[in-house]
């Protein structure tokens, strides 16, 4: 389902808050525009709220449709007129997700350095560090291969994510950082996913980012009721 498509780039790792000096991010939200470019080009506007303590994301869709849609770890519900009219199950939860990382300074290495993948291989191009990482543990059922990640001045630039045969599953792009309040935030992402071979482009951006603002609390949950 097109709802579904909404997933922004995985990677996160729910953990303590994280202190930077003497502050505390776990509150973040923003302006997003979502473009996908397939065999039918789509575009997605709204608002993203996201509390890594509450462990829920919240997407205030008004573009194409007026719609409220809402990640936890395991489950994705889709609400209209603050019903819920829809419900599965999320294949990643929020064990990847870009918002999480930003809020625990983990986006140097993508997270990567504390998961279930290790390090292999570093080298240096030009203006960038590339880094190969290999799944730590085999699993015959959910079969993972590498990932090549580069960086530009610590902070993560593209993303390359391979099947264990080699090939490519897709690519992320991170683009346009700007310092919001202490913390280095990419207003820019894009995602290149191999279907069938063909590439299809997913290009998010972001505006009027705010962090820890607990002036709004129904957008970050209360609002959000799960009623039948």
């Amino acid at each position: 389902m097109q709802f579904l498509r909404l997933t922004l780039f995985s990677v996160v790792f729910l953990s303590p808050i994280l202190y930077i000096g003497q502050k505390a991010f776990s509150r973040i939200e923003s302006e997003i525009t979502i473009k996908e470019i397939d065999s039918t080009n789509r575009i997605t506007t709204g608002k993203m709220y996201y509390d890594k303590n509450l462990g829920a994301i919240y997407y205030s869709i008004k573009f194409p449709n007026r719609e409220v849609l809402v990640y936890n770890d395991s489950m994705i519900y889709r609400l209209i007129d603050d019903k819920v009219v829809g419900n599965y199950k999320s294949a990643t939860g929020l064990k990847f997700n870009i918002f999480n990382l930003v809020l625990n300074s983990q986006m140097e290495y993508y997270g990567l350095n504390s998961s279930s993948y290790k390090l292999i291989n570093t080298k240096n191009e030009q203006d960038q560090i590339i880094t190969t990482w290999e799944p730590k543990f085999k699993n015959k059922k959910y079969k993972s291969g590498k990932i090549v990640m580069s960086q530009k001045n610590k902070l993560i630039f593209g993303l390359v994510s391979f099947h264990p045969d080699g090939s490519v599953i897709s690519k992320q792009f991170f683009e346009d950082y700007n310092n919001v309040d202490g913390l280095m935030i990419p207003f820019k992402i894009t995602q290149i996913a191999f279907i069938n071979d063909k590439p299809e482009y997913k290009i998010t951006t972001f505006k009027n980012i705010k962090v820890n603002n607990f002036e709004d609390q129904k957008h970050y949950s209360s609002e959000f009721y799960f009623s039948d």
